[in-house]
């Protein structure tokens, strides 16, 4: 039964960590091109409508964590640098970068970068702004970024132990960015990729504070800058005609919407009011791809949901209770089976049946998923799971602040490594949901980062399959309706589509 169990336990986890570090060592996708093809007619009104699903917390990059917010700011910030469709890095800010070990990074900020006021952007708002990501004041949920990434003495002043002027990046003049790190890194540029790393003004955040994000005095460095806020409606960004790479934009408009409700999407987008959909409706897809086939947009997504534990609150700190919720998700005799004698183990049965509130934010799909892992619980084990809804903000709040029981998450790759996933659940990690913490796991992290050798990878596996702090319940695809007068389509293992590579084709 031991070895039964140990098969099954890792069954889940690892069909979902293989197959997301397979994606991310295969080229998956297609080419495209970044300007409009020769010959191809163009609409008179270059203007795209997007659903974002929800509305964003906000558009302050330090204080973010969601592809809610980071979608827009993926069109509002360049970084340093960039991943092309083929898995390449490619120049953004930075038009060049050296290193001689992995350790010490030199990057030459792009001549000519402006901010969308017109201000030129320079290594010293890079400087400013991972400062800032760090600054406990802000409070980034992205804040332990750097540390993983292995910036030198990110980490001591996360825990308080340096200032912030002792990070180990700096401005040798204007345009030279020096980046060391404690140890070697072969994969940072990937890290780097990430939209949190995108710097701000400097002289805008510091001028303005909190409303630096404000329509009437936002600034950033993409292709758009922001132009309305209208909130739990939508977001409109409008051409930054400052941005360095301006000639090869056509979009003049982006819209925004913050629609919740996956039919609504659908809806509006058949009736011609979206242009791209943020999901598809699992019970349309079917009628969709069959009436609407060219429409229907199906990638492969760097991502897994899962429902995570509060392992800091009793009884979600009894390993045995963590087991039996995961055996008893799903059908088989033997998991079942196992699950009650788990549970018996950890004091609970008929007559003490375990109670607790199962915390998800307000969709459709999340909503069904929740009542039927909820009932599987209490058709197999006699567990009573009680249902909370909250707003997408609402919950992160109190996810934050460990005001749960049992949580629905997902976690996007931030960069191309599978170190991406296994860091999450790092002793400290601001983004460990569970507050998961076990020493031996850190250190095969560690070491996996070091080397890049899969043994590490896989004890570190061993190590979370047996602890299991998460119940990983699937990996994502990415679903969008995308109408097809829309050119220029390229969607990111991240689920990002960048709309300064769109274009509207005469229709």
């Amino acid at each position: 039964m031991k070895k039964i169990m140990a098969s099954l336990l890792k069954n889940k986890l690892t069909q979902i960590l293989t197959c997301s570090m397979g994606i991310l060592l295969t080229n998956i996708a297609p080419s495209y091109a970044a300007v409009v093809p020769p010959g191809t007619q163009l609409a008179e009104k270059q203007e795209i409508v997007r659903n974002n699903g929800t509305f964003p917390a906000s558009l302050d990059v330090h204080k973010v964590e969601s592809n809610i917010e980071l979608n827009i700011i993926h069109d509002f910030f360049d970084g340093l640098v960039y991943t092309d469709n083929k898995g390449k890095i490619i120049p953004r800010l930075a038009e060049r970068w050296e290193t001689s070990d992995n350790q010490t990074w030199i990057f030459h900020i792009r001549e000519g970068a402006k901010w969308s006021d017109g201000t030129p952007i320079t290594a010293h708002d890079v400087v400013f702004s991972w400062r800032r990501l760090l600054d406990p004041e802000i409070g980034s949920p992205y804040g332990s970024y750097l540390g993983t990434a292995h910036v030198v003495n990110a980490n001591d002043i996360m825990s308080g132990k340096k200032k912030l002027e002792e990070l180990g990046v700096k401005a040798l003049d204007n345009s030279t960015l020096e980046v060391k790190l404690d140890k070697p890194v072969a994969y940072f540029l990937q890290i780097l990729t990430h939209p949190v790393l995108v710097p701000v003004s400097e002289k805008i955040v510091r001028k303005y504070g909190d409303k630096w994000t404000h329509p009437d005095t936002f600034v950033g460095s993409g292709a758009f800058k922001l132009s309305e806020w209208k909130v739990n409606e939508h977001v409109v960004g409008v051409r930054n005609t400052h941005y360095w790479d301006n000639e090869n934009t056509v979009i003049n408009k982006v819209t925004y919407l913050a629609l919740v409700s996956e039919k609504s999407d659908l809806n509006r987008y058949l009736a011609g009011e979206i242009d791209i959909t943020r999901t598809i409706p699992l019970d349309s897809f079917a009628s969709l791809k069959k009436t609407l086939g060219d429409q229907v947009h199906i990638d492969p997504m760097l991502s897994t949901y899962y429902y995570a534990f509060n392992t800091k609150k009793p009884p979600f700190n009894d390993v045995r209770v963590r087991k039996a919720l995961s055996l008893a998700i799903w059908t088989q005799a033997q998991r079942i089976q196992k699950a009650k004698e788990l549970l018996n183990e950890a004091g609970f049965n008929e007559n003490n049946p375990l109670k607790f509130d199962l915390l998800y934010n307000t969709k459709e799909s999340h909503k069904k998923l929740a009542i039927a892992v909820t009932s599987m619980w209490k058709q197999n084990l006699g567990i009573q799971a009680n249902l909370q809804n909250q707003e997408w903000k609402v919950m992160l709040d109190n996810m934050h602040q460990n005001k749960f029981d049992v949580v629905r998450y997902a976690w996007t790759a931030d960069y191309n490594s599978p170190m991406s996933f296994l860091d999450t659940f790092l002793t400290g990690s601001s983004h460990n949901i569970p507050q998961y913490s076990n020493s031996d796991f850190d250190q095969m992290v560690i070491k996996a980062g070091e080397t890049n050798d899969t043994a590490y990878y896989q004890k570190a596996l061993d190590i979370l399959y047996n602890d299991m702090p998460v119940i990983p319940v699937y990996y994502y695809v990415i679903n969008h309706m995308i109408k097809p007068h829309v050119g220029g389509v390229y969607v990111s293992p991240m689920d990002y589509i960048s709309s300064k590579d769109l274009y509207i084709i005469k229709h």
